[in-house]
C-alpha cells in the first residue's frame, strides 16, 4: 500500500514537472515578454539615404543586444526635429537621440569645428573614427550636456554649379549653397555663400536661388542634386561633421549593461558609417556620369590657387577659437597628425 501511495506520489509530481516544462517560457520567449522601452531618434536624412540605413540597423542591433528591452524609433527627413534644431532637440529631450552636422549650429560647437577645416584625407571612414578620437582626448564641453556616442564625417567634399568653373576665377560672385559653418571658406574662394540645410538645396538650386553647391558627390546623389546642378568639380577641400548622440537623463536612466551596449555599438557605426558614405561617393559618381553631368579635373596650378586661398581659414580658426579659451592649436596639431 505505501509502495502504491509513494509511486502514485511521484506519478503527480512528474506530471506537474512536465507541465511545468512546457508551459515556462523558452529564453526566446522571454525575450519577446520583455516589455520594450520606447525611445525616438531624430535625423534630418530622408529614408532612403544611406546614413538613414545605417541608423537603422544601429537601431535594430541595439534591440538584439538589449534582449529587447530597448526599442528605437527612426524619425527621418527632419519630421521630429528640424535640421538646426536636432542639437537642442536632444539636449532638452524632444527626440532621445539625434543625429545632424556640426555646421546646422553655427558657434555652437566650436573646438569639434576643427574637423570641418579643409584639410586633405583620403576616406570618410578615417577621418570619422579621427573625429572620435578628437573627441575622447578633448572631451570638449560643447558636449557636455549630451552623450556622444560617435561622429560622420563627409570628407572629400568639393563645388559643383551650373556656371562653369574651369579656373579658380571662375568662382567669383557665384551663388554657393552651404551650412553655415561654411560661409568663410565660401567667401575665401571669392563665391557668395547661401547658407541652408541641403534639404533646402534642390529648389534653390532650381530656381537659381544658388547658382551653385558645396558637397560631396553623395549628397549630390542622396538629395538628387544632379538633376539641378550639372557641373562637378573634381577637387575636393572640404570635410563636413555629423555628430550622433543622446539625451544625458535618457543614457543616465538606463541600466550599466545598456549604457554599455549604446556606447559600444556607437563606436562601431562610426566606422560603418565612415565606411558607407565612401561606398555612396563611388555610388554617386556613376549616379552623375549616368545624368551626362560634366566632371571638370582641375590643371595643378589651379588647385594651388585654391588650396592657397583656403589655407588662412586655419589662422582664422585657430585665433577665433583660441579667444574662447579652447586648446585650438593643440586640437588641430591632432587632427593634422592623426589624418596622415
Amino acid at each position: 500500500m505505501k509502495r502504491l501511495i509513494v509511486s502514485s506520489i511521484s506519478v503527480v509530481l512528474l506530471l506537474a514537472l512536465l507541465v511545468l516544462g512546457l508551459t515556462s517560457p523558452t529564453p526566446a520567449q522571454q525575450s519577446k515578454s520583455v516589455k520594450a522601452r520606447e525611445l525616438t531618434f531624430s535625423t534630418y536624412t530622408p529614408p532612403t539615404h544611406h546614413v538613414t540605413k545605417v541608423l537603422t540597423d544601429f537601431c535594430n542591433e541595439v534591440e538584439k543586444a538589449t534582449g529587447g528591452e530597448i526599442k528605437i524609433v527612426l524619425y527621418s527627413s527632419g519630421t521630429l526635429t528640424k535640421p538646426e534644431q536636432v542639437l537642442d532637440g536632444v539636449i532638452k529631450g524632444i527626440s532621445d537621440f539625434g543625429f545632424s552636422v556640426n555646421g546646422y549650429n553655427q558657434g555652437r560647437l566650436p573646438l569639434m569645428e576643427v574637423t570641418d577645416l579643409p584639410i586633405p584625407v583620403a576616406t570618410s571612414e578615417k577621418m570619422s573614427q579621427v573625429c572620435l578620437a578628437l573627441y575622447k582626448k578633448f572631451q570638449p564641453k560643447e558636449f557636455s550636456q549630451m552623450k556622444v556616442l560617435g561622429f560622420l564625417n563627409m570628407a572629400g567634399s568639393g563645388i559643383s554649379s551650373n556656371k562653369p568653373i574651369n579656373k579658380f576665377a571662375d568662382l567669383s560672385g557665384q551663388l554657393i549653397r552651404c551650412t553655415g559653418a561654411d560661409v568663410n571658406l565660401v567667401k575665401a574662394l571669392g563665391a557668395t555663400p547661401v547658407a541652408m540645410p541641403i534639404s533646402q538645396a534642390y529648389e534653390a538650386l532650381q530656381r537659381g536661388i544658388a547658382d551653385g553647391n558645396l558637397g560631396d558627390f553623395a549628397s549630390l546623389m542622396s538629395y538628387k542634386l544632379g538633376e539641378v546642378v550639372k557641373i562637378q568639380v573634381e577637387y575636393f577641400f572640404r570635410n563636413t561633421t555629423c555628430w550622433y548622440g543622446m539625451n544625458l537623463n535618457t543614457y543616465n536612466s538606463l541600466t550599466p549593461a545598456q549604457q554599455k551596449i549604446i556606447t559600444d555599438l556607437g563606436e562601431k557605426y562610426t566606422i560603418i558609417m565612415g565606411r558607407s558614405r565612401d561606398e555612396e561617393n563611388k555610388k554617386a559618381r556613376d549616379y552623375l556620369v549616368g545624368l551626362g553631368n560634366k566632371l571638370v579635373k582641375l590643371p595643378v596650378e589651379e588647385e594651388q590657387k585654391w588650396a592657397a586661398a583656403l589655407a588662412p581659414l586655419h589662422d582664422t580658426y585657430l585665433t577665433e577659437t583660441k579667444a574662447k579659451g579652447l586648446p585650438a592649436k593643440e586640437a588641430l596639431d591632432f587632427v593634422l597628425s592623426a589624418v596622415k
